[in-house]
């Protein structure tokens, strides 16, 4: 056991530690609990396995084996089959929980290898401390315990001492101590940035500011350029510069442009968007949420109406603090850079400027915009009630979430009696609020595109003023210019409408794509109370609708209802009604449970009985000599189990001396013909095992009257022959 914590020390932090700058550097899309556990798992039997016999090695192989075939029939019987793709970080944590396995291993026996390790974790930790590698979570923790373990037992192999020396006790034994050290230093309150040079770095990331504007910005008059900009003003005269910003990369085979959110505004005051709205409500997810559960309760077709797609950005060079994504967000696993981002009034924001060249992973709901059954969810769709929610977040949460959307995005405008009419043309017949949106969409669509409109006039002061100038009497402009309209006649009509900027990525199929600085974008989103928010595209010459064919799956991401934890969320305290499907899911949980036990038993009784045979078979062909030793050996291990074991450096005539009283010398009559066979000079064919067997039903028959269970282990494990 002592050998096997020996080792285990330097595994299991070293692959702890490599696990987790890996996850941190690549962004695995499993929760990190779920990773470390594996890891452990892993490196936990590799070491076992090393510490066993060639039997108990096989023995733990198959029930391993057994269990992970029971898991996989239960889940078949459930039909809920795995998909491998969910699974394929699986591999690298195996891999790198197999060579942190062997490189500990090393460890544990190599000075060099030691301290070769101890130094690389130590360069890890420096570079982590200066910025220059992204903080992986625990792992800082595994990289100080492992240093501090190596440095114990260099000391202590070096140190001159007496007494008890034996180094794998005393590390084994000193390990809890260093653990309780390194976790007491990990809870003391320490500063977000060891060294704070405010004024300079205050200094440095204004000027990064500052030229990020001037390069992507939607700068005035004629040095004005396309581009991305937390700048929300309505400019004119805008240069088109074409610089790479982002990389792209989908599995999706659809064909239909991907809308990168970067900045939520939801006040205009006629001449440009401002976010005031400064909430942590977490719109993203609370949309995705709202919308799921509002597709999966109007039809059992839905996956013809949204799909859960997962993409990667790499943010190239662009420096930036908002984190671009999808708007129905499920879920954000940031590769590298920093980890510590917010979503403000739905805009996903970093504490600072983001460094240059991080990635992450995004999953995200795309809706079926154009397919006939979208159409029809829009307008027979029915509003949530508590019955119609999940269980997922409280119904609580999700009212005050709409109470929030209504009283954020919503503005009353009065429209002019012109403005109006026209309005009226373009809405008649429509049977539902999207089918006027659409309508507007369409009639947006024959309008103008210019990246020089006129100025916005001094005199327009609110939205009607814009709404008549542009509609009216100007009738061009770039995206900013549509997208500002629309949102305001969606209110107008009593809908919570929001204005987005960001990136908009023609998408053609799978594979990966540059995204520039002249995709710079924006366009609104409006609320329909029940179904969440929907993107509409304005713009002339933008247009290209969303829609798959029904059935038509691709590799999309199976949907789902995603799951959310965000910190305003209250716990669900509401009554959940029993249904059959309560009852099915537990039995599947109770088949999950119930096969691998079995089947685990299944070969645990077949592995005995297999060795069984197997021990006879091989018995039968032993000569006399070595069947008396045999024998003899198993009557030792059953004398062991009645709780006579030999003790260190005393001889077999002293210990059956010491045991005659407790055992009985008619059960031990066999010793002295072990010890024969051992040690005397006597022919082999003058050696019989006889007494020996005789010896051993009688010690079967103590150790069932004394210990029945463990008589019970020994009918299957011994040779009782």
């Amino acid at each position: 056991m002592t050998a096997f914590l020996f080792d285990y020390l330097y595994i299991a932090p070293l692959a702890l530690t490599a696990i987790s700058y890996y996850n941190g550097l690549t962004g695995m899309e499993a929760p990190a609990a779920l990773i470390y556990a594996v890891t452990t798992a892993v490196t936990l039997v590799l070491t076992i396995l090393a510490h066993l016999r060639l039997k108990e090695r096989l023995m733990l192989i198959g029930i391993m084996l057994a269990s992970i075939a029971g898991i996989y029939l239960a889940l078949v019987r459930a039909h809920e089959l795995i998909h491998a793709e969910d699974y394929h970080w699986l591999m690298p944590v195996m891999l790198i929980a197999f060579f942190s396995y062997i490189a500990g291993s090393l460890m544990a026996r190599f000075s060099y290898v030691r301290i070769g390790v101890s130094l690389l974790a130590f360069v890890m930790l420096g570079l982590t401390l200066f910025g220059i590698i992204a903080y992986p979570g625990l792992s800082v923790f595994f990289a100080i315990f492992l240093i501090i373990v190596s440095a114990a037992d260099e000391v202590h192999i070096r140190w001159r001492r007496d007494g008890f020396t034996d180094e794998k006790t005393h590390m084994v034994c000193a390990a809890p101590f260093i653990a309780s050290i390194v976790i007491i230093a990990a809870f003391i309150r320490y500063p977000e940035r060891p060294y704070d040079w405010k004024l300079f770095i205050d200094i440095y990331e204004g000027a990064l500011a500052a030229a990020d504007r001037i390069s992507f910005g939607f700068g005035a008059g004629e040095d004005g350029i396309v581009g991305f900009s937390e700048d929300g003003r309505l400019l004119s005269g805008l240069e088109n510069i074409s610089r790479d910003v982002l990389s792209v990369n989908t599995d999706s085979d659809i064909e239909a442009p991907l809308y990168l959110a970067g900045i939520v505004s939801d006040s205009f005051d006629g001449h440009g968007w401002k976010q005031i709205d400064d909430s942590l409500i977490s719109e993203r997810n609370m949309d995705a949420i709202e919308g799921t559960i509002a597709m999966r309760a109007y039809s059992e077709d839905y996956r013809d109406l949204y799909r859960e797609e997962k993409i990667r950005i790499d943010y190239m060079d662009v420096k930036s603090k908002y984190l671009f994504a999808p708007s129905k967000l499920t879920s954000v696993n940031i590769t590298s850079g920093k980890e510590n981002f917010t979503e403000r009034g739905g805009t996903l924001v970093f504490k600072r400027y983001n460094p240059y060249h991080f990635s992450v992973n995004e999953r995200f709901i795309r809706l079926n915009t154009e397919s006939a059954d979208f159409y029809d969810f829009m307008r027979d769709g029915a509003a949530l009630d508590k019955l119609r929610w999940s269980s997922t977040i409280s119904y609580d949460s999700y009212l005050k979430y709409k109470e929030h959307v209504k009283g954020t995005y919503s503005e009353e405008i009065k429209l002019s009696d012109e403005l109006s009419a026209r309005l009226e043309a373009i809405y008649d017949g429509a049977g539902s609020e999207y089918e006027k949106l659409k309508r507007l969409e369409a009639s947006f669509q024959k309008m103008k595109y210019s990246l020089n409109p006129p100025e916005i006039p001094d005199y327009v002061s609110d939205s009607s003023g814009y709404l008549d100038y542009f509609l009216l009497d100007s009738g061009e402009g770039y995206c900013s210019y549509y997208a500002t309209a629309f949102a305001l006649l969606a209110r107008e009509e009593g809908l919570p409408a929001r204005y987005v900027q960001g990136y908009r990525v023609d998408i053609d199929k799978k594979g990966t794509y540059t995204v520039t600085s002249d995709m710079a974008h924006a366009w609104p989103e409006v609320y329909f109370e029940g179904k969440g928010w929907v993107a509409f595209e304005p713009t002339p010459g933008f247009y290209r609708g969303t829609a798959w064919g029904r059935g038509d799956e691709g590799d999309a991401v199976m949907p789902s209802v995603p799951s959310v934890d965000p910190v305003f969320l209250e716990a669900d305290t509401g009554e959940i009604e029993e249904t059959d499907e309560v009852y099915e899911k537990a039995d599947t949980n109770i088949s999950i449970i119930l096969l691998p036990v079995v089947l685990m038993l299944f070969f645990i009784m077949a592995f005995f009985i297999l060795n069984r045979l197997i021990q006879k078979r091989s018995f039968k062909g032993l000569s006399d000599q070595e069947k008396l030793k045999a024998i003899a050996r198993d009557n030792l291990a059953i004398l062991g189990f009645l709780g006579y074991r030999l003790a260190d450096g005393e001889t077999l005539d002293e210990y059956r001396q010491r045991i005659a009283n407790g055992i009985g010398a008619d059960a031990l009559g066999f010793i002295t013909d072990y010890e024969e066979a051992l040690y005397s000079d006597l022919p082999k064919s003058a050696i019989k095992p006889d007494t020996a067997l005789v010896c051993n039903e009688r010690l079967m028959r103590l150790l069932k009257e004394r210990k029945r269970f463990k008589y019970m282990l020994r009918l299957l494990a011994g040779y009782n022959l």
